[in-house]
C-alpha cells in the first residue's frame, strides 16, 4: 500500500535491474532443463521419487517435503522478484490448494507449449517455513522475519489484522479437501502378521505390507553366490509390527531392527556381528544368546528411513540385505 514504484523495485529486484534480470534469463534460459538436472524447487519431491523409481528400482513411497514455500524478501534464485507479505501469501496458498488437488502446475516444453500436472499420489503433504517464533517461544529470534504470527511486517505492508501475515485469513477461508482417500489394497487391510494364503508360498514367512512400501519379494536380495569354501546365507523369515501392535509369531518392542542368524538346521547363532549402514554411518551389533531367542535389535533413528544390513563373515564376504520403509 502506497509504495512509489521505485519502493517496489527496491523491494522486490534488490541490487539487480528488472532490465538485468530479463537480459540473464535470456542468456541462461535451458529449455531442457529437468528436475534430475536442476531439483532446488518446489517439484524436489519429483527427483527423490525419481531416485527411488528409475534409478533404485523400487516403488514410489509417501513423500513430505517440509520447510518449504514462500518467505518474505528471501529467494533462492535471482531470477525471480523477492517475495512481499502478499505475494508470499499467495503462493503459499496456491501450494497448498496443488496438494489438495484444487489446482494444477503449468509446466513447459522445450518446444514452448504447456501441459498440466496434478499432485501425484505419493505426495502425501506440505509443511511450510514458518508458523511463528516469538508467538511460540516468547522471544524473537533469527527466524522472526519469516513467521507468520508476527508483527515484524506489520508496518512496512500496513497490514491488517496486524501481527500475522495475509496467509492466515487465506487458509482460514480456504475449505478442506481431501485429495486422495484410497482404495486402500486389499492386503494391506488384512493386517496379519505373515503373507495371506493366496500369496506364493515361498512368500509365507515375508511380511505381504513390505510389498507396499517399496521392497516387493525377498527374491532379489537372497540371491547370494559364495565360494563353495564360504558359508553362504539367505532371507527367510521377514516380519512387520506397526506401532501399537504386537506380531502373532514374534512379539518385539517397535522401532528396533531385530536380526537373527540360524544355521543352516535354522538354530540361533550368537555373537554373529551385523552391521547397518544408514548414509554414511556403519553401526555395528551382535545378535544375543538363548534367553533372547538369539535376536540382535537395532535402534531405527536415521532420518532416511533406508538401511543397508549385512552379515561379514570375513573382510571379503558378506550377505547384504537392503530395508527400506
Amino acid at each position: 500500500k502506497n509504495w512509489t514504484q521505485a519502493k517496489i523495485d527496491s523491494f522486490v529486484w534488490g541490487d539487480i535491474s528488472r532490465k538485468k534480470v530479463d537480459a540473464l534469463r535470456k542468456k541462461q534460459a535451458d529449455p531442457n532443463v529437468t528436475v534430475d538436472t536442476d531439483w532446488t524447487g518446489f517439484r524436489m519431491y519429483e527427483y527423490w521419487n525419481d531416485l527411488l523409481v528409475r534409478h533404485k528400482g523400487m516403488k514410489s513411497i509417501p513423500v513430505m517435503m517440509t520447510e518449504g514455500g514462500w518467505v518474505i524478501h528471501d529467494r533462492l534464485d535471482n531470477f525471480y522478484p523477492y517475495p512481499t507479505a502478499e505475494s508470499a501469501s499467495l503462493n503459499n496458498k496456491l501450494m497448498m490448494e496443488y496438494v489438495q488437488g484444487s489446482t494444477h502446475l503449468n509446466l513447459y516444453k522445450p518446444d514452448g507449449s504447456t501441459y498440466k500436472r496434478y499432485a501425484p499420489d505419493y505426495l502425501m503433504g506440505l509443511m511450510p517455513w514458518l508458523a511463528a517464533e516469538a508467538e511460540f517461544d516468547g522471544a524473537a529470534g533469527t527466524w522472526e522475519s519469516q513467521a507468520w504470527f508476527s508483527d515484524w511486517w506489520d508496518k512496512e505492508f500496513q497490514l491488517d489484522p496486524p501481527g500475522q501475515l495475509p496467509i492466515i485469513e487465506m487458509l482460514n477461508n480456504l475449505p478442506s479437501k481431501v485429495r486422495v482417500n484410497g482404495p486402500t489394497p486389499k492386503e494391506w487391510s488384512l493386517r496379519r502378521g505373515y503373507a495371506p494364503d493366496f500369496l506364493p508360498c515361498d512368500l509365507q514367512h515375508w511380511d505381504y505390507r513390505f510389498q507396499y512400501i517399496g521392497m516387493g519379494s525377498p527374491t532379489p536380495l537372497v540371491k547370494y553366490n559364495a565360494p563353495a569354501s564360504y558359508p553362504a546365507y539367505d532371507i527367510v523369515e521377514g516380519l512387520w509390527q506397526d506401532v501399537g501392535q504386537s506380531n502373532k509369531n514374534r512379539p518385539m518392542t517397535g522401532g528396533y531392527l531385530y536380526v537373527r542368524v540360524n544355521d543352516v538346521h535354522g538354530n540361533g547363532i550368537p555373537n554373529m556381528e551385523v552391521r547397518v549402514l544408514h548414509g554414511k554411518t556403519v553401526d555395528k551389533f551382535m545378535p544375543k544368546d538363548k534367553p533372547n531367542d538369539y535376536f540382535g535389535n537395532y535402534l531405527l533413528v536415521a532420518p532416511m528411513p533406508t538401511y543397508t544390513v549385512w552379515i561379514q563373515t570375513n573382510d571379503s564376504v558378506k550377505f547384504t540385505a537392503n530395508i527400506s520403509g
